[in-house]
């Protein structure tokens, strides 16, 4: 299977412009830890993805997939503490998305799971 071709992928690449949009208002020396964090783990995101499907085998596409699972956790925790410091508005509509790509990946695993 060919990430590519995955909805999943496609919304998470999305999602990675979404956040960096969000957090381009700051020069890199004024970006928090908060914000740098963020970047970073959902930049893996979907790479986590990508990652899983070229697996080689359904053991470890569903421990790649898992880690995405794993990062959107993380993100979810950085976009909360984000607002909380007033780095950002509205996380809530964020973590919605990233509901929306964890209902992906967690039907992807249900279907390696059969």
């Amino acid at each position: 299977m060919n990430h590519k071709d995955l909805e999943v992928w496609k919304k998470s690449i999305e999602f990675v412009s979404t956040i960096y949009h969000l957090t381009n208002n700051q020069t890199e020396q004024d970006q928090n830890p908060l914000t740098k964090e963020l970047r970073r783990s959902v930049s893996s995101l979907p790479s986590d993805i990508a990652d899983g499907c070229s697996a080689n085998d359904g053991k470890e596409t569903i421990n790649y997939l898992n880690n995405s699972l794993d990062t959107l956790s993380k993100i979810d925790t950085q976009l909360l503490n984000a607002e909380k410091q007033n780095y950002i508005k509205n996380s809530g509509v964020l973590i919605d998305k990233s509901m929306e790509i964890r209902d992906y990946i967690v039907e992807l695993i249900d279907n390696y799971n059969y």
